[in-house]
């Protein structure tokens, strides 16, 4: 079964691919990642995004509260 999740760094409606403490990580946006170095110009913007996966409570999280 595919699932379907917003993701976390893009915000766009992809295929579930990669969960991270609850958030979902579209494939596109995993591949720019892993092959993006620090000299690129959306290197700063993927680190601010991933802080914000890492730190914010996910959904299932605010549910428990």
């Amino acid at each position: 079964m595919i699932r379907i999740a917003v993701c976390s760094l893009c915000l766009k409606t992809r295929k579930e691919n990669l969960m991270l403490f609850g958030k979902n990580i579209c494939e596109d946006c995993e591949a720019e990642l892993t092959q993006s170095s620090t000299e690129d110009l959306s290197y700063d913007l993927y680190v601010k995004k991933m802080k914000e996966v890492i730190t914010a409570p996910s959904k299932q999280d605010k549910n428990k509260l």
